[in-house]
């Protein structure tokens, strides 16, 4: 992975059911943390470790969400977003419902998480130009253009080599929320996602994951 900093973009679930938080979307910076858990191995040679065993690893991203809608809040708290139609003067008006209950003995369960660093990056696919114009602009040969296909490809695969994704990523905390109405206070979701293991006891996947 490439040395780099700046903001990213996160994507929490996927299909119909994603949500997409942009950069102008986060309150503060998002803060991706890994912990890991070990216990030590001693002797009677030395009062310190000889060595130690990993019991266990996972990683927290938390994020602060100033730009909230009744789609981030149903899927972040994973509860139905109900939707209806009220028509006025014969213009429609969708109205839209996310009822929280404290759903005491629910499994949280997990969905998918990507951060993916910007600048968002376009895939330009696997068909390479076969005219001397490509994404909108024309070069003075085929080959030109070819060449700048080649480099959107690189560009693109570098990127993705960036990526961070949480296979399973399960909401545990919401505790940082803040919904006050005041002149001076920003309202803001404040969440943590933990990694949980999928299907194969992976929990972070740095990079591609499309990689076997």
């Amino acid at each position: 992975m490439a040395k780099r900093s700046g903001p990213s973009q996160i994507e929490i679930g996927t299909g119909n059911d994603k949500i997409t938080i942009t950069n102008d979307q986060q309150m503060n910076d998002a803060t991706l943390r890994i912990e890991r858990d070990e216990f030590t191995l001693k002797d009677q040679s030395s009062s310190k470790p000889v060595g130690y065993i990993k019991t266990g690893i996972e990683g927290k991203l938390e994020i602060s969400i100033a730009d909230i809608s009744a789609q981030q809040i149903a899927l972040l708290f994973g509860v139905p977003l109900l939707s209806d139609t009220d028509t006025v003067n014969t213009v429609n008006y969708t109205m839209r419902k996310v009822a929280v209950t404290d759903q005491a003995g629910t499994l949280i369960t997990g969905q998918k998480v990507v951060l993916k660093p910007y600048p968002v990056l376009t895939d330009p696919g696997t068909t390479a130009p076969t005219t001397t114009t490509y994404n909108g602009k024309t070069y003075g040969s085929i080959a030109l253009a070819e060449d700048a296909f080649d480099a959107d490809v690189a560009d693109y695969k570098a990127w993705v080599n960036n990526w961070v994704t949480f296979p399973n990523g399960a909401l545990t905390s919401i505790n940082g929320t803040n919904l006050a109405f005041g002149l001076q206070t920003q309202q803001e979701l404040r969440v943590t996602l933990t990694s949980l293991p999928d299907s194969s006891g992976v929990r972070i996947i740095f990079g591609d994951e499309t990689v076997v």
